[in-house]
């Protein structure tokens, strides 16, 4: 008797956009797929797309702890021009997330962004709950009904579905709904499956208490956030945050070594702080204000229910259980390398 998992995986990606590969970036990486691991229930695949700016150290965290597929994709995806897009948006590495369909070995894959960070086992959320495909309406989007926010979805990989994608990419007949500035793959998508997706619960994606939409929310199985990332981090067990802590420092260390890019003494020491309060909340790094170490109005973001606690240990003092994010104390791109030209559609 086939099972609801069978042939089943989750995907997401950990790719550069045109700032590089940012310490942002490879935080939320990590947390989110080290969050999809330890939630699930049964020992499903995990694959990632991912490109040659992730560190070795990243990748190997990724592949041998996590026990995640990694598919490398190329740096960034040519744009085919058209005579409504003549030219690449800003957002293009968005469109590398066209390649789970092409996952043609899994029967569906539940996609989660990089900034998507569940909460509860997504098989039961998810997989035993919705058919392909499967997203969450986005409520107050110009594009009404037939909009869904793409960073969670629940798709049927198809040589088909991706034929489709690719012809409606190429023709240009899709709408940039929030503008040029912010054209991505969602607006495609909305073009190709508006009229044909199962509407997960709003409260699925929780977006965060800021929405109207999401104000109400209780218990989410997700919390798609950059904000919520240190929420995510204090979850997971400890041995995991301490893992997530060595490997994001020692990334960002052979960055250095290897690609000759240069972080200054404050990057350094922001990332000590980070390292140091996630490891432990009793023992602060540095003197520095609480509030510094949390997302900003991370408490008024955060849905009306509970959410996933250490497992031991108290909170720091005033850090009211969250961890600043080491992108918000370091903006600097720790790649130093400027995207190479894009060969192939996805």
């Amino acid at each position: 008797m086939e099972s609801a998992t069978d042939g089943v995986a989750l995907a997401t990606m950990c790719v550069s956009s045109s700032q590089g590969l940012t310490a942002t970036t490879l935080e939320r990486c990590l947390v989110s797929v080290a969050c999809a691991r330890e939630r699930l229930s049964r020992p499903l695949p995990i694959v990632s797309f991912v490109d040659q700016l992730l560190p070795a150290a990243a990748a190997a965290f990724l592949r041998d702890r996590l026990n995640v597929t990694l598919h490398r994709v190329p740096l960034n995806v040519s744009w085919p021009s058209s005579s409504r897009y003549p030219n690449a948006p800003n957002r293009l590495y968005t469109f590398q997330k066209l390649r789970a369909w092409k996952l043609l070995e899994f029967r569906r894959v539940l996609w989660f962004d990089s900034d998507a960070f569940f909460t509860a086992d997504p098989v039961l959320r998810f997989l035993e709950r919705y058919s392909p495909f499967a997203a969450a309406y986005f409520p107050m989007h110009p594009a009404g009904a037939r909009s869904f926010n793409t960073g969670l979805m629940l798709l049927q990989p198809s040589r088909e579905d991706h034929a489709r994608i690719v012809a409606k990419w190429r023709s240009g007949a899709f709408e940039a709904h929030l503008g040029l500035s912010d054209l991505s793959e969602q607006d495609l998508l909305i073009a190709v499956f508006g009229d044909e997706f199962h509407r997960m619960e709003t409260c699925d994606n929780f977006r965060g208490r800021h929405r109207p939409y999401h104000k109400n929310c209780a218990d989410t199985p997700t919390l798609h956030n950059s904000f919520f990332v240190g929420q995510a981090l204090n979850s997971l067990s400890s041995a995991m945050r301490r893992a997530i802590a060595r490997d994001v420092l020692a990334t960002l260390t052979s960055r250095v070594n290897l690609q000759s890019s240069i972080l200054s003494f404050f990057d350094l020491a922001s990332m000590y702080i980070y390292v140091s309060a996630c490891i432990d909340h009793d023992q602060p790094a540095l003197a520095i204000p609480a509030d510094r170490l949390r997302p900003p109005l991370a408490d008024d973001l955060a849905p009306r229910g509970r959410l996933p606690r250490r497992a031991h240990g108290r909170r720091g003092s005033g850090s009211r259980g969250h961890v600043r994010s080491p992108g918000r104390l370091c903006r600097r791109s720790t790649s130093g390398i400027v995207a190479s030209r894009a060969v192939g559609l996805p």
